[in-house]
């Protein structure tokens, strides 16, 4: 039995029960389908596994003969004071280690979403310090584009 608004009791039919099993298999079943499509969606549309790859090969440094070849050439750069530091020289050793390596194979999207940021040492001057050098302040940064930025 059941309470309407009645204020009568009112026995449930058995269709109702069944119609209520019905109506939560359809919702599961939506969610499993809409669930399906973002996924689709998302890995083909916006190309999520690529850039899972790109961000497991040069930020978490898996692309070995890449990370070998950056190292070696920024080592003496990083080095230095970080106020001595200048992006557009970071950024054209950057690309040179992209081309001494297998990334270089990566698609032109991927390699266009490196790139190298300084720690602003005003914005930071706490966390730097006066004594602050490259390593201080160097960031190799990959640029994500909505949707995926809530992803990553």
């Amino acid at each position: 039995r059941s309470w309407s608004p009645s204020g009568a009791d009112v026995p449930i039919a058995e269709e109702e029960e069944i119609g209520a099993f019905d109506l939560a298999s359809r919702v599961e079943r939506a969610a499993l389908q809409n669930n399906e499509h973002l996924v689709k969606l998302m890995m083909d549309h916006y190309a999520l596994g690529e850039h899972a790859l790109a961000l497991r090969r040069f930020l978490l440094l898996g692309q070995g003969d890449f990370v070998e070849s950056l190292m070696d050439a920024l080592h003496e750069e990083l080095d230095l004071e970080a106020s001595k530091l200048h992006k557009h020289q970071l950024m054209g050793i950057l690309e040179m280690a992209l081309r001494q390596s297998n990334a270089q194979f990566c698609s032109a999207d991927v390699l266009g979403r490196l790139s190298v940021k300084l720690r602003s040492s005003e914005r930071d001057a706490g966390a730097l310090g006066a004594g602050a050098v490259g390593w201080d302040v160097f960031l190799l940064d990959y640029a994500i584009d909505s949707p995926l930025h809530v992803v990553f």
